[in-house]
This record gives C-alpha cells, sequence and structure tokens, in this order.
C-alpha cells in the first residue's frame, strides 16, 4: 500500500507500536516534501517514515467502505498482529513493504473507526493499534 519509506534514526516506542502522521509544521524537511508532493507521511514508532501516495491512501479507503465490521475487525486484527511481529523479529529483518503496508491499514482502519469519513480530512495524529479495532486508541495533535 505504501509506496516509499526511509529509515530514521529513531529509537522507537518503548510502550508498544505507533503510527503517527506528522504535523506539517514539524520542521521536518522530509516529512514537508511528502505533503508537498500531496502525499501522506506515516511515521512509525519513530523508526520507520513512510510515504502514502494519495492514490493509495484513497484507493484503500475506499476498499475498507466495502467491507463489513467483522470483516474490517478481522483485517485490522491481522495488520495488527503482523506490525507486532516484525518489529519483535527487528526491522533489520522486516519485509518493509508488508510492514508499512499493515501500518497503512491499521492507521486507516484506526481513523474510520474514530469517526473520519474523508480520508483527505486526516490531521496530525497518533495512533496505538491494539489487538481489537474497538479499542484502537486515536491521539489527536495538539
Amino acid at each position: 500500500m505504501a509506496s516509499e519509506y526511509i529509515m530514521t534514526d529513531g529509537t522507537g516506542t518503548p510502550d508498544g507500536i505507533s503510527i503517527t502522521c506528522p504535523d506539517e509544521r514539524s520542521g521536518d524537511e522530509t516529512t514537508a516534501k511528502i505533503r508537498d508532493r500531496g502525499n501522506l507521511p506515516l511515521l512509525i514508532s519513530d523508526n520507520l517514515l513512510a510515504e502514502l501516495s494519495e492514490h493509495e491512501m484513497l484507493e484503500g479507503w475506499h476498499e475498507l467502505n466495502r467491507l463489513n465490521l467483522a470483516e474490517l475487525s478481522a483485517i485490522y486484527r491481522q495488520a495488527a498482529t503482523n506490525l507486532t511481529q516484525a518489529f519483535d523479529a527487528g526491522l533489520e529483518t522486516a519485509d518493509l513493504n508488508s510492514l508499512v503496508a499493515d501500518a497503512a491499514v491499521v492507521f486507516l482502519l484506526s481513523l474510520k473507526q474514530y469517526g473520519l469519513s474523508n480520508p483527505r480530512d486526516i490531521r496530525p495524529c497518533t495512533v496505538v493499534p491494539t489487538g481489537e479495532l474497538r479499542t484502537a486508541e486515536v491521539q489527536a495533535a495538539a
């Protein structure tokens, strides 16, 4: 689902995995360039900065809208499990394309569950995945 990614020098999130859409005013040049291209930056546990193209984001959102809650919950659980396993095994051995795709799924589903109706309205926030979609935590940026 995600088109490009770069490793960052972050140390990770000690309390678990997080997926952040950074604020455009963060001062980070790479994030600014991603936004300038009309794409969505996703920072995965301070270790991996991914770029989700607008096309991929909208396509994924429309696919998710076709599914019922049971299907969405199953997809979320699998993606969250995949993320946990990838981080437990270490990013150096992870399939980064799959990891970023799973992070994008968890991020979009969490925002959908939180009440977002249009992915173009995504604002800076952090998603902390849990084992179940209904308990995923979304923290809006101040």
